[in-house]
């Protein structure tokens, strides 16, 4: 399930470069904290149990997404994750983007080229850390992006070199997918693409 965090709102509009379904769908958010204020309390949540029943659970728990910064939202957002939904470890800081000869802003994650990434797989990805996943699983599993200052000032920098930040800046969410492997099958878990929220699929994977 999904849940907006701290206050935000979010519509349905176009999505990812990358989604190659019809009608092409994203959840993009707004409605931010003002300059100075709840750093890293509003966002977004993603709450995708870890086990299988059965005695069977995830391990290697992979989340991927892709997500587009409009020029006033909020550069750094923390990526997150819990195993009871109600504790979170700070997982990943993510930037906006700012490519070579470019300000930065309306850009999607996917559509520029990562460090260590080929092809047209721009995705962020992230593997939660195996100490965690391979404990069995938990039934409240949970992951989220949340706005956050720059680390450097205290205060919320802008996308777009040269814009200012604002309350209205949206952080655009699309594709996102939950992969790992059962234990002791491998498989997948779950995937939300196609317009994000609007189905949910099991999906197997051979090693």
């Amino acid at each position: 399930s999904i849940a907006l965090v701290g206050g935000t709102t979010a519509a349905f509009v176009t999505g990812s470069p990358l989604d190659t379904a019809s009608p092409n769908r994203a959840y993009n958010t707004t409605t931010y904290a003002a300059q100075g204020q709840e750093s890293g309390q509003r966002g977004i949540q993603f709450n995708v149990p870890t086990t299988a029943g059965a005695g069977l659970w995830y391990t290697n728990v992979r989340i991927n997404f892709d997500i587009r910064w409009s020029n006033t939202a909020s550069r750094y957002v923390q990526l997150q994750y819990s195993t009871d939904g109600v504790n979170w470890v700070d997982a990943a800081l993510l930037e906006a983007p700012r490519p070579a000869g470019g300000q930065g802003g309306d850009i999607w994650w996917s559509s520029i080229q990562q460090p260590g990434r080929s092809g047209n797989d721009f995705r962020f990805s992230y593997l939660v850390p195996n100490s965690v996943t391979d404990s069995g699983g938990f039934a409240n599993f949970a992951f989220r992006m949340v706005a956050v200052f720059e680390p450097a000032t205290g205060q919320y920098t802008a996308a777009r070199l040269g814009s200012t930040y604002s309350t209205s800046g949206t952080l655009r969410y699309d594709l996102v997918e939950v992969e790992g492997d059962l234990v002791p099958e491998p498989a997948s878990m779950i995937a939300l693409g196609s317009g994000l929220v609007s189905l949910l699929a099991l999906r197997r994977r051979k090693k």
